[in-house]
């Protein structure tokens, strides 16, 4: 197995994660400055949501020719284009956000990702965090528990009254944990 990607697997301290990717060769164009970009979240753009299982063709036909290479040739597979392809991916999306390759580090889920940032938040007594009440469950019990492990509050805004929900008298709720 390649060095890197020995190195590379679920267990290595997440601190070091992104000096380790860099670490194994990940080369990019930074030295060329990011270009700007439109307004991606727009509300003048439309946008896919993928929770209702409904997967643009190309999508599925990618995912389709890469999963035939790692049956094909599992050893080689990842060892040449699994990691490559994990650079490219991150440069792809640094350049989408308009950040710094370096900036970025792949996580398993959006779950993981709010995890890690909050966690990281250096949060105390006295420090609000405001969430909509849209906002995803797992989203919403990681504010809880980061609050509540800070001292910190939770300020609940309200975007949308749901059938029985509705609180009459304003439209913004706070709740204080701890």
């Amino acid at each position: 197995m390649h060095t890197c990607a020995r190195r590379l697997t679920r267990w290595f301290p997440t601190g070091h994660a992104t000096a380790l990717f860099w670490s194994c060769g990940a080369q990019t164009s930074s030295a060329k400055p990011i270009p700007p970009h439109p307004p991606y979240f727009a509300p003048s753009h439309t946008y896919i949501h993928t929770h209702t299982n409904i997967h643009p063709r190309l999508a599925l036909e990618t995912q389709s020719w890469y999963q035939q290479q790692l049956e094909a040739q599992p050893v080689r597979f990842m060892e040449t284009m699994a990691l490559k392809g994990l650079v490219w991916a991150v440069a792809d999306a640094a350049r989408f956000v308009g950040a710094s390759p370096h900036d970025v580090v792949p996580v398993i889920n959006a779950t993981s990702a709010i995890n890690a940032v909050l966690s990281s938040l250096p949060l105390g007594r006295g420090d609000w965090l405001l969430m909509f009440n849209t906002t995803y469950p797992a989203v919403k019990s990681t504010l809880a528990r980061v609050a509540a492990a800070a001292g910190a509050s939770i300020l609940e805004v309200i975007l949308i009254a749901w059938s029985g929900a509705a609180r009459p008298g304003g439209a913004v709720t706070a709740g204080v944990d701890g």
